[in-house]
């Protein structure tokens, strides 16, 4: 092969390995999150630095280490600029870095400093803060746990009663409503007993009410009280 056939093959290698590189393997990580540093706390160009940040947490080639601080200056820098986004970056450590202790703790304290202006800021202006946790597809009369981890509801497919749990947004049964006539049999109005681990319900068949009991357990349901006069029980 001639020198400069060899020559071009060599210089087209170093191109194609040049363009494989991301634009961190091609450049030191900590150097890039020092630029960052300097952009947010010498020359207050927040944006910019959090530009930085997302290249540096966004390669899985970087140290944990190094992912987990660039996400914490990110959330700074949301922070500073009064965006939302620093609460879901302070989250995101706190879910997804716990081998990283320190910064989580950093990301803690920071959500539990945010979350308290919130409240302050409600109560100082009187306003009700409204948030949705849940839109309900399936849903007659329930109520929230004492614990607020759960809701109870009954289902008007099902016509059982389930809980909701908050938390991770699944849903249980807690009865098994085997009637062939579910528009007139099904659980209606619930309430939570003070622990939390009793709900008392009201139960329709027909015409008749029964006033039940049942535990999260999965225990079977227990009949308090029947009545085929009475039109409703709440």
């Amino acid at each position: 092969m001639k020198t400069s056939t060899v020559c071009k093959l060599s210089a087209l290698l170093v191109i194609l390995t040049i363009g494989t590189l991301s634009p961190l393997q091609a450049q030191n990580p900590e150097a890039l999150f020092q630029q960052g540093l300097i952009k947010e706390e010498g020359e207050g160009s927040l944006q910019e630095a959090i530009d930085i940040y997302i290249k540096v947490a966004s390669d899985e080639s970087v140290e944990r280490p190094l992912q987990a601080n660039a996400l914490l200056h990110m959330g700074l820098c949301y922070e500073k600029l009064g965006r939302a986004e620093a609460q879901k970056t302070y989250r995101y450590i706190v879910n997804n870095y716990p081998d990283q202790p320190e910064t989580v703790k950093v990301a803690r304290e920071k959500l539990a400093l945010l979350s308290q202006t919130e409240i302050n800021e409600t109560e100082k202006s009187g306003e009700l803060s409204i948030r949705k946790v849940w839109e309900v597809p399936d849903y007659l009369f329930g109520e929230v746990s004492p614990d607020g981890k759960y809701i109870s509801y009954g289902t008007w497919s099902t016509g059982d009663l389930a809980i909701y749990e908050l938390a991770n947004g699944k849903t249980r049964r807690l009865t098994n409503n085997d009637s062939s006539n579910r528009s007139q049999v099904y659980a209606e109005y619930s309430r939570w007993s003070p622990d939390g681990k009793q709900i008392v319900y009201t139960w329709r068949n027909g015409m008749e009410y029964e006033l039940r009991t049942i535990g999260l357990d999965g225990s079977e349901p227990k009949v308090l009280y029947t009545n085929k006069e009475a039109r409703y029980i709440a």
